[in-house]
C-alpha cells in the first residue's frame, strides 16, 4: 500500500479516502488483482477523457462519478 507521506496527506485521510473508494466500489484494496484493475480502470477513463471518447452529457450529472481532477486526488496510487 502507498505510505501516506507518498502522496502528502495526512495518514487518517488516506485510510479515509481508501475506505470511502472500497465502499463506493465495493472493492477490498488489500487484494493486490482489485488494486491493479482500480488502477488500470481509472486511467483507462482519464485517456478516453483526454482523447475526447467519453459522453460529455454525463459531465453535467451532479449524481456521476467524481470529476478526473477528485478521482486523482482520491486515488491511492499516485505520489
Amino acid at each position: 500500500m502507498t505510505r501516506p507521506q507518498e502522496v502528502y496527506v495526512h495518514p487518517n485521510t488516506l485510510r479515509y479516502r481508501i475506505k470511502k473508494i472500497e465502499e463506493l466500489t465495493g472493492m477490498k484494496l488489500e487484494r493486490m488483482e482489485e488494486k491493479i484493475n482500480l488502477f488500470v480502470a481509472v486511467n483507462l477513463y482519464e485517456l478516453l477523457r483526454i482523447n475526447g471518447l467519453l459522453d460529455n452529457a454525463s459531465d453535467d450529472d451532479s449524481s456521476a462519478a467524481p470529476a478526473p481532477a477528485e478521482a486523482e486526488e482520491l486515488h491511492p496510487f499516485t505520489g
